[in-house]
């Protein structure tokens, strides 16, 4: 029963932890395209 416990919440960590790197990941690509997106408007204003 311990060991099983132990397992469990060692998933669950490993879980937390590939949404963690996941979430990094999404931030980053959205903060490139935030920045391409400022690039293209501010040509277009010109």
């Amino acid at each position: 029963d311990l060991l099983e416990r132990e397992w469990n919440e060692f998933e669950f960590k490993h879980y937390r932890y590939a949404a963690h790197i996941l979430n990094i990941a999404i931030s980053y690509g959205m903060q490139l395209q935030t920045e391409l997106i400022e690039k293209v408007r501010t040509f277009v204003s010109k």
